[in-house]
Order: structure tokens, then C-alpha cells, then sequence
């Protein structure tokens, strides 16, 4: 059990240290405050967070699943030929 206490004090250590870095507040600051939940205008304002993205923002790609696996489908029916058995099946 000793060890596991261990663990959990250098993780949460890391834990700060990454959040100080990221933040550039001190980790007396964040040891106090130590939020664990927050909102994505909330963790913008805290710095943890750079922005939103909606799915109408340039940034979120839309792709057509369906028509690249019938182009995937056709371009491995074009190249393949006749196809030999598994060689655990002949």
C-alpha cells in the first residue's frame, strides 16, 4: 500500500509540473485551486485549452466514409486477379 502512496504523489507531482508548464502558473497556485473538472470555456480561461471546434470550422475535417470504401473496394478489385487459397485451405 506504502508503494502505491508512492506512486500516486510523483504522478501527482508530474500531474502539476505539466500543468505549471502549460498554464505558466506557479504550482503553489495550482496545488491550491487543483480544479478536476471544467468546462471548454472554463479550461480555455484557465490555459489549459487553445480554443473550441465546432463541426463547422474549417479545422474539423468532413469526410465521406462510404465513398472512400467504394474507392477502396475498387481499386483492390482492379489490382487483384485470381487469388490463391490460404495455404491452410488447400
Amino acid at each position: 500500500m506504502w508503494i502505491k502512496a508512492k506512486e500516486l504523489d510523483a504522478n501527482t507531482e508530474y500531474y502539476i509540473e505539466l500543468l505549471a508548464k502549460g498554464t505558466g502558473k506557479p504550482k503553489e497556485e495550482l496545488v491550491k485551486e487543483r480544479p478536476k473538472y471544467l468546462k471548454a470555456q472554463e479550461a480555455i480561461d484557465y490555459g489549459i485549452a487553445d480554443k473550441l471546434l465546432s463541426s463547422s470550422d474549417d479545422a474539423f475535417e468532413k469526410r465521406d466514409y462510404d465513398a472512400l470504401l467504394a474507392q477502396t473496394k475498387a481499386m483492390m478489385a482492379q489490382a487483384a486477379g485470381p487469388r490463391a487459397a490460404p495455404s491452410g485451405f488447400r
